[in-house]
């Protein structure tokens, strides 16, 4: 199939996500081009290529933390800290604002657990759609009990949440 080929997407196979608005999971050819086309700007060559300072400088703190734990014997997690050093990269592009995910503890494993653990329930929430609608509704702690791996990343979402509001009346389900 040629680039030129216009094709909708399978329904199915975009229903896991529970994005319904967003890129991915747009079914129709010319409602995705549209919105594709929005995004092109930012992935042209130009754009990426003024992005390599951001890129550069992610890399060398990611070196520079890996040679402080090298002489340790400590280990590392090489999963977490490239799922941190392309978070940080995405959210400086994406936001102005880096999640600093390199900053923090082992490089912050809960982010990686947290996509994992959706990406596999997303599996699950194509052949019952509405479920990740439901379960995105209820309550923390019933989410924790129904599907403890998407818990793991809407506890990322509550802890963003109440860093920028301020919120401490909610909190962290473990």
């Amino acid at each position: 199939m040629g680039n030129n080929q216009r094709r909708d997407k399978d329904l199915f196979c975009i229903s896991g996500f529970g994005l319904k608005h967003a890129a991915i999971s747009t079914e129709k050819h010319d409602h995705h081009r549209m919105r594709r086309a929005a995004l092109n700007p930012f992935f042209s060559t130009q754009a990426v290529a003024q992005l390599r300072p951001v890129i550069q400088s992610k890399i060398d703190y990611l070196c520079d933390a890996l040679s402080k734990v090298c002489g340790s014997g400590e280990p590392v997690n090489m999963d977490d800290a490239l799922m941190a050093l392309t978070t940080d990269i995405i959210t400086e592009y994406s936001f102005a604002k880096s999640y600093d995910f390199l900053k923090k503890p082992a490089f912050a494993p809960e982010w990686g657990k947290g996509l994992t653990g959706a990406a596999q329930s997303s599996m699950l929430f194509r052949y019952i759609p509405g479920l990740v609608d439901i379960l995105l509704a209820a309550p923390p702690w019933l989410v924790n009990i129904l599907d403890p791996k998407l818990m793991q990343l809407i506890n990322l979402k509550l802890v963003k949440s109440i860093q920028h509001s301020g919120d401490t009346t909610r909190t962290k389900v473990d």
